[in-house]
């Protein structure tokens, strides 16, 4: 019973390493080189970011890079300093074929201003837009139900970069400009993807800079149109938001810090910011042993746990029931053997009273017949004397008692 418990264990066990531990032999060619190209951005300045489109939908998180491959990893693959991309890139036209053969996207694709991705009542949305004067129209994809609608075209010139949030809607918007980086919100005309015709901005830019005491290492966003002091100069490609933090991807640096520096940030209340190098933020598959895993991995993990903590237990119950049969087992064989030995020793005893009662007896019997011995062989002899003593002594004849008369 026991053994059965633990080889179904052990099934389980083997089951989540070969969903999760994928070696980079089980990885294709073009997963190990499009992770590969994240781990080593930033050491060639001719070299462009392969990122399209990165952010959280409902469920998962999504990468789309520019050459057309989509990377969805569970959300739990995301810590502060680390992305495991735990999961082959899988082709645009086979993860998402009704979008990949639209024929307006097909015309938009290489000609995108934009794209992000919007979460609102009616799923989540890979929303590409155009610029002001594109003769062609943005494409909105529901990635739950693979609706296409018309999507949206930029209300500016200038280049942005939209940043995908969690909030219904609601997204960010950053720029470098004038020498300064800058940040502001934006969101949908209408309480959904599929009711809002247009993007609109909700606040102004406003620009982040570096406190004077931090040492570059501190950041905080002017209430004001002013500009900085020690302006902040980084040159963002994408980034999104998740778990309340920016995940910013520059040239050199992905920059990390809390989303409430947008809200209570200033001069006097500044926040750090974190630095992480591309090649230590993305994890390829095989790099290291995963050790980040998703809720059903826990949850497996967690079963295999209490079920190791049962088996332990029945085995403990078992050897020490096993010990407690021995212990009483031992026991009842001593109690018997004291037994019998307890009536071994009284039947000895009881034999020895017997024998010494008899000895006493016969001890009694012997002495009192030794005491009665001599008395009688004393009153015999006596008996025996006086008979001697009167048959010595003589008897008066009548010859010696009678008188002789004198001779006449």
């Amino acid at each position: 019973m026991l053994f059965h418990y633990f080889l179904g264990i052990s099934f389980i066990v083997i089951k989540i390493i070969m969903i999760n531990g994928k070696s980079t032999n089980d990885s294709n060619f073009e997963s190990d080189k499009i992770c590969q190209q994240f781990n080593h951005f930033g050491h060639d300045d001719k070299e462009k970011l392969n990122i399209l489109t990165v952010g959280l939908t409902r469920n998962n998180m999504i990468i789309l890079t520019k050459n057309f491959y989509v990377f969805e990893v569970d959300r739990n693959q995301l810590k502060t300093s680390n992305l495991y991309l735990n999961t082959d890139p899988i082709k645009l036209s086979e993860k998402y074929p009704k979008l990949s053969e639209n024929h307006g996207f097909r015309q938009l694709k290489f000609r995108i201003f934009n794209s992000f991705i919007v979460i609102d009542n009616d799923g989540s949305w890979l929303c590409f837009t155009t610029t002001m004067h594109s003769p062609l129209s943005g494409i909105n994809y529901n990635i739950d139900n693979s609706t296409i609608i018309n999507g949206w075209e930029a209300s500016v010139d200038i280049k942005e970069v939209l940043i995908s949030t969690t909030k219904p809607c609601k997204f960010y918007a950053i720029r470098l400009y004038d020498g300064e980086f800058q940040i502001s919100t934006y969101e949908c005309s209408a309480s959904t993807v599929t009711q809002s015709k247009k993007i609109k901005q909700k606040d102004r830019y406003r620009s982040i800079c570096y406190s004077n005491q931090s040492d570059d290492k501190e950041i905080f966003i002017n209430n004001d149109a002013s500009k900085c002091e020690i302006p902040v100069k980084w040159p963002i490609l994408s980034g999104f938001v998740a778990g309340e933090k920016f995940y910013l991807f520059g040239k050199d640096y992905i920059y990390t810090f809390d989303e409430i520096v947008y809200q209570e940030s200033s001069p006097e209340k500044s926040y750090p910011v974190r630095l992480e190098k591309y090649d230590t933020f993305f994890t390829c598959p095989g790099k290291i042993i995963p050790l980040i895993l998703n809720r059903y991995t826990l949850i497996m993990f967690a079963i295999i746990i209490i079920g190791i903590i049962i088996l332990v237990a029945l085995l403990a119950m078992k050897t020490v029931s096993l010990n407690t049969r021995e212990i009483y087992s031992r026991t009842l064989r001593s109690i018997e053997s004291g037994r019998r030995y307890l009536h071994q020793l009284t039947r000895m005893i009881r034999i020895k009273n017997i024998v010494d009662e008899r000895i006493h007896r016969s001890s009694s019997s012997l002495i009192n017949r030794l005491r009665k011995s001599p008395k009688r062989q004393s009153s015999k002899s006596k008996s025996k004397s006086k008979s001697k003593s009167k048959s010595k002594s003589p008897t008066p004849s009548k010859s010696k008692t009678r008188i002789h008369s004198p001779r006449k």
